[in-house]
């Protein structure tokens, strides 16, 4: 039953939110309705909250899989953009995540009022598009790099990473002004919204899925005007890796649309936080391959006397062997490493 069904006549009364204070003031009708709310929206977050723990629990598996990599590709390499983006990202995703955990079933949030179970709620909404921008980003400067640098191709991407991500934060300011926590007839209950407008909700990830999908669509366009008949390892996993990254974000974000307009209210948070976990764990993923690729074919260049990054990206000897993917959590055999020269 949805949380917000039994706020209607003629299961109960119009003004039932303020006679909550004790359960037994109600009529017996919505009685019921009140306990089948309670019991499917506690199921609701029990459910969201395991694929929120599986989803910390790749966040996790992820680090150590790919610490010794960040330790060879990124602590020793020089300054630069995509570093910054790539420390930030991938250890502000674990402040992220207990953001997200004071919501679990059981948890810290249980006895909480509806103000600060709101207060809670918002932290972890207004921190998780963080990630978001910050995985987004690493997206838009690779492409950027790839592009070839060019002014209207960095303006027009600052226009566009700016316009989604403002948008996506008006949707999403709005529909917190929307949420709404009651006080539940019960002691010690897990904060649970009891009404929103979802087609906020939906709108925030629709931009989200445009912003996914607008990227790859430049990946495109660059393939097929700038790298068309190039056979180069650094080019084929920056566009498989890209390829990977569009089919996981669009499926996830997808999902999201789908139950933030479908799905009962307790679900519509099913998805949400693995979502934001993905965008992190594929990001930092992808920035790790292609600086361990590029080290590679910088050995190899290195044999043959070229130094520049136009000299390694137009040469064909060397880099026609099949890479593994840090994308397909393969490790990747260790190779000489001497920085990153694609920043």
């Amino acid at each position: 039953m949805d949380l917000e069904l039994w706020s209607r006549p003629p299961t109960a009364p119009r003004n039932i939110a303020a006679s909550m204070d004790s359960l037994a003031s109600l009529p017996p009708a919505a009685q019921v309705a009140v306990m089948e709310a309670v019991v499917d929206g506690y199921t609701a977050i029990l459910y969201t909250s395991y694929i929120a723990t599986g989803g910390f629990a790749l966040v996790v598996a992820d680090y150590i899989h790919t610490f010794p990599d960040e330790v060879r590709l990124m602590w020793f390499a020089p300054l630069s953009v995509p570093k910054v983006l790539f420390f930030a990202v991938r250890y502000y995703v674990l402040v992220n995540n207990i953001f997200a955990a004071l919501f679990v079933p059981g948890g810290v949030t249980t006895g909480f009022s509806p103000s600060e179970c709101k207060s809670a709620f918002v932290r972890s909404a207004v921190s998780s598009p963080l990630v978001v921008v910050g995985a987004e980003a690493i997206l838009f400067y690779r492409v950027y790099g790839f592009s070839g640098r060019g002014r209207w191709m960095l303006i027009y991407l600052v226009s566009q990473f700016i316009a989604i991500h403002v948008t996506s934060f008006i949707f999403l300011s709005r529909y917190l002004r929307s949420l709404a926590f009651i006080q539940w007839p019960f002691s010690r209950m897990s904060c649970m919204p009891f009404k929103a407008d979802a087609t906020l909700l939906g709108a925030v990830f629709a931009a989200l899925l445009s912003s996914v999908i607008v990227a790859m669509l430049i990946m495109v366009f660059i393939a097929y005007r700038k790298h068309r008949g190039f056979n180069s390892a650094l080019l084929q996993a920056f566009y498989r890796d890209g390829v990977f990254y569009f089919i996981c974000l669009s499926a996830l974000a997808s999902a999201n649309i789908g139950v933030s307009f479908a799905a009962s209210s307790g679900y519509k948070y099913l998805f949400t936080q693995l979502e934001i976990d993905a965008h992190a764990i594929l990001a930092t993923r992808m920035l790790l391959h292609l600086r361990d690729v590029a080290n590679r074919e910088t050995v190899a260049v290195m044999s043959l006397g070229l130094s520049s990054s136009d000299d390694r990206i137009l040469m064909r000897p060397y880099t026609t062997q099949t890479v593994s993917s840090q994308m397909r959590f393969e490790k990747a055999p260790a190779y000489p490493s001497r920085g990153y020269e694609y920043d």
